[in-house]
């Protein structure tokens, strides 16, 4: 049906949309159409085959029916996104991909003529003109991501947690440069994370990731919790807790036969739901990195200081003793021995290094040996190190899915 360059004028009548099975071509280009597309024209959509052209109509109202805008015969759609929003068109496919129709609150989506801005839980700019939030958290979301997230390029807060949506992290969502809060927690995302995801995305202060099945590692990121960001818009809400500033499944035990890597990750939890900070320890703060390197050179401190003593002692005796006979000296000798053996202790194996004897010194030796040895292991059990499935360390935080903040449950 041809009826370009006709000077029809008014509205285009909705009738013309119940012609959508039987139509191959609408043309109402280059005439004086005015007010909105009529929302029947959503019709033409499920005819994908059809073509529905409408430009040189100035008078025409926009947006164009959200569905018409992904016919791909529509001559508007690819325009310069007045008729058909770039924004509102990621959106459908983002509601497509996570099962909206299962969502447990959906109010305005998909609306022929609605806006965004007044769909459940967006939120759009003081102007109305893009979004900088999507908050669906426990909304009943299923399904996957979509990549089309990355049209919202204004997109300051992304807050998917605690639903069901499954499969992987969509490397689109490192496009969102302008992204500040990411909280896909408390959801079945699977597989590893992109490795590039946070390269671009220098404005973050939270991302929550955990009480997922992600595996392998999670990216280093350039945040701006660690500045002291705070953000006094309405949409958004101050990071109170920096240690909740971000969070993954780094803890042990895992689900997993190796937990997730996070290096920079400020609290890692287990596959029990259990949380804890991972932050520098009192000796990580002086620039030692282990209790173990610290035990060695405690010992090294303890040896070398024994050492000096020994030699020192041993001056002193040899001036002490240049005038003594020998009687004296042997008699000194044995007075020394006594007091040593009683400050040892007389059932103390210690004793066998005050004898001569090559067996007591022996087994002397070994008892000191075994004893380093053992308390070797306690030292060990007491880093703290949240990759280590050995490590005794209690897991005393929890980050509940209602609540950004995590606290510490220790006091309690």
């Amino acid at each position: 049906l041809d009826l370009s360059s006709n000077l029809l004028s008014q509205e285009i009548p909705s009738e013309l949309g119940n012609l959508a099975g039987t139509l191959e071509m609408l043309d109402l280009r280059n005439n004086k159409l005015q007010n909105r597309i009529p929302e029947s024209f959503a019709e033409f959509e499920g005819k994908n085959s059809a073509s529905v052209y409408l430009s040189g109509n100035s008078n025409l109202s926009d947006p164009a029916p959200l569905m018409l805008c992904f016919l791909p015969g529509f001559d508007l759609a690819d325009g310069e996104g007045i008729m058909c929003p770039p924004e509102r068109n990621a959106l459908k496919l983002f509601y497509d991909s996570s099962k909206g129709q299962e969502w447990t609150d959906a109010r305005f989506w998909l609306n022929s003529y609605e806006t965004p801005c007044s769909w459940h839980g967006v939120t759009c700019d003081e102007g109305n003109t893009t979004i900088i939030e999507l908050n669906l958290t426990n909304n009943g979301l299923s399904g996957t991501i979509s990549k089309s997230i990355s049209a919202l390029r204004s997109l300051r807060v992304l807050d998917l947690s605690d639903n069901d949506i499954k499969g992987t992290v969509p490397s689109e969502i490192g496009n969102l440069s302008e992204l500040v809060r990411l909280r896909l927690s408390f959801n079945e995302l699977t597989g590893e994370m992109p490795p590039d995801l946070f390269e671009g995305l220098n404005n973050l202060a939270l991302v929550q990731l955990h009480r997922n099945r992600i595996r392998g590692t999670i990216p280093s990121i350039k945040w701006s919790a660690e500045k002291g960001w705070t953000e006094n818009d309405h949409s958004l809400r101050s990071i109170v807790n920096y240690s909740s500033a971000f969070i993954a499944d780094c803890g042990n035990p895992s689900d997993f036969k190796e937990s997730l890597n996070c290096t920079n990750c400020t609290i890692c939890c287990n596959a029990q739901g259990d949380c804890h900070p991972q932050e520098q320890t009192d000796i990580q703060k002086l620039k030692i990195e282990s209790y173990a390197h610290f035990s060695f050179i405690y010992f090294a401190c303890i040896v070398g200081v024994s050492i000096i003593v020994v030699f020192a002692l041993f001056g002193i005796d040899r001036c002490r003793n240049v005038h003594l006979t020998e009687v004296d000296m042997t008699q000194l000798t044995e007075k020394d021995r006594k007091y040593a053996l009683d400050a040892l202790g007389v059932d103390s194996v210690y004793q066998f290094f005050l004898s001569k004897s090559y067996v007591g010194w022996s087994i002397a030796l070994a008892i000191v040996a075994f004893q380093i040895a053992m308390l070797f292991e306690f030292v060990k059990a007491s880093e703290v190190d949240l990759s280590n499935d050995s490590v005794d360390l209690k897991y005393t935080w929890r980050c509940p899915r209602d609540q950004v903040e995590c606290d510490d449950m220790a006091d309690l």
